[in-house]
């Protein structure tokens, strides 16, 4: 009996351990969620001032979406895409536009990271670093997103 209590408390600590692992990844895909949820408010929103708060939300939460679901390069893609689509917004607030540009370096970053064969991150993160004006940085990584394209595509 003793040597199947042992077993038992085992599982369980490896079981604990994934899980411990993986709640970074879940509270990731939470503040995915918050992000959705925020952005459709701001799209919502009949007055500037509101669009932009519920914009610094929703801000915030993609810092902890890029943060913590590091490994899932689909989510870390659409927020460097929502948050680069935000940026070209002329009635969003000067400092959030640059808060959304880093964001979407960072998302983009991650992105590549965990998935570095996919020429979509590679190009998200090129456009992240043209509008950060980092010329050089945005052609070698367009460079790359176009190499891991599939033949035929038009990638710009």
């Amino acid at each position: 009996p003793w040597r199947q209590r042992l077993i038992a408390l085992a599982g369980l600590a490896v079981c604990l351990t994934l899980t411990g692992l993986e709640l970074s990844e879940v509270r990731g895909e939470l503040a995915f969620a918050r992000l959705v949820r925020d952005q459709q408010i701001a799209g919502k929103a009949a007055d500037v001032t509101d669009r932009n708060a519920a914009l610094r939300f929703s801000s915030y939460d993609a810092r902890s979406v890029a943060i913590l679901a590091r490994s899932n390069a689909d989510i870390l893609m659409d927020v460097a895409s929502s948050c680069l689509w935000r940026v070209g917004q002329s009635d969003l607030e000067p400092d959030l536009r640059i808060r959304m540009a880093d964001i979407a370096r960072h998302s983009a970053v991650n992105a590549v990271q965990a998935a570095p064969s996919d020429y979509e991150g590679w190009l998200w993160l090129a456009r992240a670093e043209n509008i950060l004006g980092r010329a050089r940085n945005a052609s070698l990584c367009l460079g790359r997103a176009r190499d891991l394209a599939p033949p035929g595509m038009r990638v710009e």
